[in-house]
């Protein structure tokens, strides 16, 4: 009689909790993710926070969190995951009453891009791991990954000759009534900035700056097209990485950036421009703009674009357009520009092994920008 008192009251208590647990296993926990950073650039290291509460008197004998990330998010800890298409996390934890559980999951910023995780799944036991429940928890976790800086030779040769080029002008239009500061002797400064008396207490030459009368600024063009049924990956990111390390460097030379391309936003599909502006707020617009940039998408012909910049142009900026793409219509559009006597370079992202040959009228505006080959 003891015996089927005790199975009886065994049964009542197995099936109590098993409907205690499908009502309630999910009442008062939160799981949720945050990365340490919201932006970060190609090759850093950032960190994933995982943390569990519980906020109930039941235990949670099992729980599976389960998420999925980019494959391009390299994590270190490569335990409890699938790696596909996508990066496919697994992690399975007991969680007591009233308890807290924090782990960090580090990972490297593989590639440049937009990446989301919009939902985790949780998986729960009952106390005799008979059956499982399930919830889905929403998220709304986005991270920027900006392209990295270039800063191999060829790069500095291409941009101290824009840098200096676009400086002359300003200085040639510099109001001498209006003392901005002082900074180190470059190359390009006139020999009648230099201020003496900061050079012999610094040891160094140092120039005057004026405030400039005019607004001279730069305009980065970034064309996707490509002229084959073949996609070269590499070019489009390394046009990218241009892009960005040209606004970087114009911005911290004081210099206003404005920014267009063809490229299309991975989120609404249409592509980025960006108006004039400086500071470390305007680098991060563009960058952003960059990050989201989808080069899986068919862009539009950049001609057009060219063309309303040039209709539309107002100001004395210096054109700096990035392409690979070197179509008859291309040179035709920048001869244009010289007949207008729009300032402007061109920098041409290719392979060794592929041609190029900039017509002799335009070889003083154009730079072909080596690009080592992806295996």
């Amino acid at each position: 009689m003891n015996t089927v008192l005790a199975l009886l009251a065994i049964a009542l208590l197995y099936l109590l909790q098993k409907v205690l647990y499908g009502r309630y296993w999910d009442k008062g926990l939160d799981i949720r993710l945050s990365f340490s950073e919201n932006h970060a650039r190609e090759g850093e290291r950032l960190n994933l926070y995982e943390t569990i509460t519980n906020r109930k008197a039941m235990p949670l004998p099992v729980v599976k969190v389960k998420f999925e990330a980019s494959r391009e998010l390299i994590f270190d800890d490569t335990t409890n995951t699938n790696i596909s298409d996508h990066f496919y996390r697994n992690d399975i934890l007991s969680c007591l009453m009233y308890q807290k559980i924090r782990r960090t999951l580090g990972f490297k910023c593989g590639k440049r891009g937009y990446y989301t995780i919009d939902r985790v799944d949780a998986v729960g036991s009952d106390l005799f791991l008979s059956t499982n429940f399930v919830s889905v928890l929403p998220m709304q976790l986005t991270l920027s990954v900006y392209p990295k800086l270039l800063t191999d030779k060829q790069f500095d040769i291409i941009y101290t000759t824009m840098l200096g080029n676009t400086l002359t002008r300003r200085l040639i239009n510099e109001d001498p009534f209006e003392f901005r500061g002082i900074r180190e002797y470059q190359p390009f400064d006139p020999m009648k900035s230099v201020n003496y008396k900061a050079s012999a207490k610094t040891g160094e030459l140092k120039v005057n700056q004026h405030a400039p009368t005019s607004d001279e600024s730069v305009h980065i063009l970034l064309n996707l097209e490509q002229e084959t049924i073949w996609q070269f990956t590499d070019l489009l990111e390394e046009s990218i990485r241009l892009a960005s390390t040209i606004a970087y460097e114009y911005l911290g030379n004081g210099v206003p950036v404005s920014f267009t391309t063809n490229g299309l936003d991975i989120i609404n599909k249409k592509p980025s421009k960006i108006a004039d502006g400086s500071g470390s707020s305007h680098e991060i617009s563009i960058n952003e703009a960059l990050a989201r940039i989808d080069t899986k998408l068919t862009v539009p012909s950049f001609i057009p674009f060219l063309q309303e910049i040039v209709e539309n142009r107002t100001g004395s900026d210096t054109l700096v357009l990035i392409s690979s793409f070197q179509r008859n219509d291309f040179f035709d559009a920048m001869r244009t520009l010289k007949e207008e006597n729009i300032p402007f370079f061109w920098i041409v992202p290719l392979h060794d092994d592929m041609e190029f040959d900039a017509p002799d009228d335009l070889k003083a505006d154009i730079f072909r920008y080596h690009v080592a080959k992806s295996m």
